[in-house]
């Protein structure tokens, strides 16, 4: 039994309970899309999971999709509207499979053991296309941005790979950052005092870490905000996180999401140092040689 051919529209309840309209489009007896009957945002995570989805789905013929990061409720809901639509169309979603005709289903797993780490070193079977680079970067979320950014600063010929289809990562719903004694709060009247941040963070975890690192994050911090402004982030205010935290060092980003701060303005600066991005290309395992890690396997649907 095929899917009956058609638009079908269902509601998803994501982020906060938001009644998010969808509609999945049936052609030739298989999911072909799937779309928000709202124009969204180019920054709205909503958008990116639609589409992450719509690519994935369409491609597989599989509800057996991965969340996207930062994403997990608008994810859990919209596959849930999803499945329904497939029921509408009269399949079936056991197992997570579309139950169509003749549908050959796409297999991910080419590993031996996809839940085994201990073979992140091993050497696909076949490879396709090999791409000569400086620096290769797995993940353009928060930091995968800002090293892209500074590698491109820096004159290295540089790719980013990004299992999703757009870029982001978990750091999409980030609202803010963390800094001390920056000209943001030195304009708004803050003073804070390091020593006392540094005593308090080591007194919380029990003196378990190296404080070292917390010296060096809060002596480095002001410049890391100014490094971030320069390259075209927007940050709104700063604050003690709608007085949550003990001190005043939160500095929020655009409309209270790095989605709408931060993500499309250092992605606009790694684009202009010409940094490559391959969207929808996880990477699968390390090229390791001469004990050291020498490049990356990546998969791609190209």
């Amino acid at each position: 039994m095929s899917l009956k051919d058609g638009q079908y529209k269902v509601i998803a309840e994501v982020y906060q309970g938001e009644k998010l309209p969808l509609i999945v489009n049936v052609e030739n007896g298989k999911v072909a899309g799937i779309k928000s009957e709202e124009k969204l945002a180019d920054t709205n995570l909503n958008k990116a999971v639609i589409d992450t989805f719509s690519h994935e789905i369409s491609r597989t013929q599989s509800l057996n999709v991965d969340a996207v990061s930062g994403a997990s409720y608008s994810s859990k809901g919209i596959l849930v509207a999803v499945k329904k639509a497939v029921v509408d169309a009269g399949g079936s979603t056991d197992d997570n499979e579309i139950s169509t005709a003749n549908v050959e289903h796409y297999d991910a797993t080419t590993r031996t053991n996809v839940n085994d780490y201990s073979n992140w070193r091993e050497k696909p079977q076949k490879i396709v296309k090999t791409i000569d680079t400086d620096l290769v970067i797995v993940g353009s979320g928060i930091a995968g941005l800002a090293a892209a950014v500074q590698a491109g600063e820096l004159g290295l010929n540089t790719v980013v790979l990004e299992k999703n289809s757009f870029v982001a990562g978990n750091g999409g719903g980030v609202e803010g950052i963390f800094g001390i004694n920056t000209k943001m709060q030195q304009a708004a009247g803050i003073h804070t005092e390091p020593e006392k941040i540094i005593a308090k963070e080591m007194q919380l975890v029990q003196y378990r870490v190296d404080g070292s690192f917390w010296v060096d994050l809060v002596n480095n911090s002001s410049a890391n905000i100014d490094w971030l402004i320069k390259n075209g982030v927007k940050l709104t205010k700063v604050d003690d996180y709608a007085g949550i935290c003990q001190f005043p060092t939160f500095h929020w980003f655009k409309d209270g999401v790095a989605a709408s701060g931060y993500v499309p303005y250092m992605k606009k600066k790694a684009d202009e140092y010409g940094v490559k991005f391959l969207l929808n290309t996880p990477a699968y395992s390390v090229i390791y040689e001469d004990n050291k890690v020498k490049g990356v396997y990546a998969k791609t649907t190209e």
